[in-house]
């Protein structure tokens, strides 16, 4: 087990500097000025080595380790990016709809060793999750739409179920922050825009890599 949470891990620090690559090419193409500091640089490579080293320790085999991986690049891809910029990129958001057809669909055919897919409920949950954070914009909140296609996105993911755990965890993340952060109040939050991609980020990827509900 050691051995396999140590591989993680460094697998997890050489996917940090494939991001960063990445990251560095998706800028180019939309003409963004590069922002990563090295400080930043190092502090994602730490994040990166220990959600590799929680992927070792919580993951099922080599297919549900590969499919964890490509979902935190994914998702590393985005907090960076919508904590620079702003932005979501679409490219980030239509790969974890793929990688997670990938990864399940084989299990419809009886491939237990692929990623569970409950057809409906990845449905719902895109349903359930586009519809929730659609639902301030009709209160005078301004709501990104990259927010809301990385929602939906954590919903087919998850399913209904887990991907609503995701969104409890994300809010009592946000809570936290505005608790740290005294002059910038929860309500202040929503108003003056933060990013809410790394939080919906790190609320897929927690609920993920849950055993109890992993899929």
């Amino acid at each position: 087990m050691i051995l396999k949470i140590t591989a993680c891990a460094a697998v997890g620090v050489v996917c940090a500097f494939i991001c960063e690559r990445i990251i560095y090419f998706l800028e180019r193409k939309r003409n963004l000025e590069r922002k990563i500091s090295i400080k930043e640089k190092w502090l994602l490579v730490i994040i990166m080595m220990l959600f590799g080293g929680a992927i070792g320790v919580f993951s099922k085999g080599i297919i549900h380790i590969l499919y964890a991986f490509l979902l935190l690049c994914s998702c590393e891809i985005i907090s960076v990016f919508d904590l620079h910029h702003r932005i979501i990129p679409n490219d980030a958001v239509t790969a974890i709809f793929i990688i997670k057809l990938l990864f399940g669909v084989p299990s419809l055919f009886g491939l237990q060793c692929f990623v569970q897919f409950r057809i409906v409920q990845s449905l719902l949950g895109l349903v359930v999750c586009f519809v929730v954070f659609c639902l301030p914009s009709f209160f005078g909140k301004n709501v990104g739409a990259g927010d809301v296609k990385l929602a939906s996105a954590l919903g087919f993911c998850l399913g209904l179920t887990n991907a609503l755990f995701a969104v409890v965890i994300m809010g009592l993340v946000i809570l936290a922050y505005g608790f740290v952060q005294r002059q910038m109040p929860v309500l202040s939050f929503f108003k003056n825009m933060i990013p809410m991609g790394p939080f919906i980020a790190f609320g897929m990827m927690v609920v993920l890599l849950l055993p109890v509900t992993y899929g």
